[in-house]
C-alpha cells in the first residue's frame, strides 16, 4: 500500500505515523506528504507538536 492509499483509508494521520508505517525519516515523510498537498489531495493541519494530514473528501471517493 502506498501513501496515497494509506491516506484514503485512514483520512487523518500524523506525520510521525506515516514515518513509522513506511520506515521513513520525519523529513522524508513530510516531503512526501507535502507532495500530496501540492496535488491538492490532502491538507496539512498544524498542531502544537507536529502536523496532521487530512485527505480531501472529493479525492477519497
Amino acid at each position: 500500500m502506498d501513501i496515497d492509499e494509506f491516506m484514503k483509508n485512514d483520512g487523518l494521520v500524523a506525520t510521525q505515523e506515516v514515518a513509522q508505517v513506511y520506515d521513513l525519516s520525519m523529513k522524508e515523510a513530510t516531503s512526501r506528504l507535502k507532495a500530496l498537498q501540492l496535488q491538492q489531495k490532502i491538507e496539512c493541519i498544524p498542531v502544537k507538536k507536529g502536523s496532521f494530514w487530512k485527505a480531501d473528501r472529493a479525492w477519497q471517493e
